[in-house]
């Protein structure tokens, strides 16, 4: 039965296509952590008309909670689709003939690690995608596909993405499925030569050197210590110029960069780096940031911003950047002073009963808030903004 507005959708299926520049949403999506938001644009022509009042639907009344979606891949020139990761379903807007679709990053798919389990696999995941597609949509190799969103069922698609050959810890095994993608992907001429990332994760770092990692939340912000010192792990490789035995003569793909630099841009009121440049310098490696938050960003949301320095000729729209939200929390000292301000500042409105009460002259009740204010102010940068324009209100300055 076709699918109409009213009737649930259980998937949301997301396509990204090999043409330039949206090819390269893949490496970007892989390099984010989960739960980090996403945003996907499609224009009204490759939508069907029948998606389009759902998404409709959504966009006015509000998307169905834990919306399930899976973002795919299609090679146009081969007519192949592979997964690249679930998410969930945010928000739907419309700006003129534009769907915004933003999303929050999920798991990467189960991916066997093995090559041939791989093959077999891989196969499996197209027949799975060419039936979601339905009667009346041509897939053929070379030619564009009219359907690049659409809902259908979701069980087979879980079945389809499965890793029964690894035996590792649980933990690693987004790695895993990271390195089958990878691998996959690294094959398709359209990414030869470009660096793959993955976030590994944020780490507090002590005084012996040890760490541990921060977790998440669940709006895909990081909440960090002001003065606590962290480092950023990013994992790297090269999708190669080579398959097997066989060089690729790619002119274009060979003057890629094999060494370039990648830099920690941040908001430096909030954020002091402590080693901000790393270099790129082959087919594979991790690389470290370091930085602390400074006091005078605690309370604020802020971003660490990853750059890659580099120009490549095969590739010049390729990712040059991506970002990770921050939420700097003050100290527990910062929270108690920040109270106490606060009460201080409350008590402006009920100076003339609290000189009454305490037996002093209204002014010098006064005076001695003024002053409690500044103090705290001073000793928390954090509210120093508050202060201001409590002494603008009052002061008139």
């Amino acid at each position: 039965m076709a699918e109409t507005q009213s009737s649930p959708a259980k998937l949301l299926v997301l396509t990204i296509v090999s043409v330039r520049p949206y090819l390269y949403e893949v490496p970007h999506i892989l390099a984010l952590e989960e739960k980090t938001p996403f945003k996907f644009r499609f224009r009204t022509h490759w939508i069907p008309e029948n998606y389009q009042g759902i998404l409709s639907e959504w966009a006015e009344k509000g998307v169905p909670v834990d919306q399930r979606c899976v973002i795919m891949f299609r090679h146009q020139e081969t007519g192949r689709f592979l997964p690249v990761r679930w998410c969930i379903l945010q928000e739907v807007s419309i700006i003129g003939e534009v769907f915004y679709l933003r999303v929050s990053l999920g798991a990467l798919p189960d991916i066997e690690f093995g090559k041939d389990a791989r093959q077999v696999q891989w196969g499996s995941i197209q027949e799975t995608h060419v039936k979601a597609l339905g009667n009346g949509f041509s897939n053929d190799p070379g030619q564009p596909l009219r359907k690049l969103v659409f809902t259908t069922g979701l069980d087979d698609y879980v079945a389809a993405f499965h890793n029964t050959s690894y035996k590792g810890a649980s933990k690693d095994k987004p790695f895993s499925n990271w390195d089958s993608l990878f691998l996959q992907y690294s094959e398709l001429p359209e990414f030869r030569g470009i660096d793959f990332f993955k976030i590994i994760g944020l780490f507090v770092v002590n005084a012996k050197g040890t760490s541990r990692s921060v977790e998440i939340s669940k709006v895909g912000v990081y909440r960090v210590l002001v003065s606590q010192r962290y480092a950023l792990r990013i994992y790297q490789r090269r999708a190669e110029l080579r398959v097997g035995e066989n060089k690729i003569i790619d002119t274009d793909a060979a003057k890629s960069p094999t060494v370039y630099p990648v830099k920690l841009h941040v908001d430096t009121e909030a954020i002091r780096t402590l080693d901000g440049d790393q270099p790129v310098l082959g087919r594979y490696d991790v690389l470290e940031f370091l930085f602390r938050p400074t006091d005078g960003g605690a309370g604020q949301v802020t971003f660490l911003i990853v750059q890659l320095i580099w120009e490549n000729a095969a590739h010049p729209d390729a990712l040059k950047k991506f970002r990770l939200p921050l939420d700097i929390i003050p100290r527990r000292r910062d929270f108690i002073l920040t109270a106490a301000f606060s009460g201080v500042l409350v008590s402006l409105f009920f100076r003339k009963p609290l000189a009454e009460t305490v037996g002093l002259q209204d002014q010098l009740v006064l005076n001695i808030q003024t002053f409690s204010l500044f103090l705290l102010g001073v000793a928390v940068p954090s509210v120093q903004r508050v202060v201001q324009s409590t002494f603008s209100k009052f002061y008139g300055f």
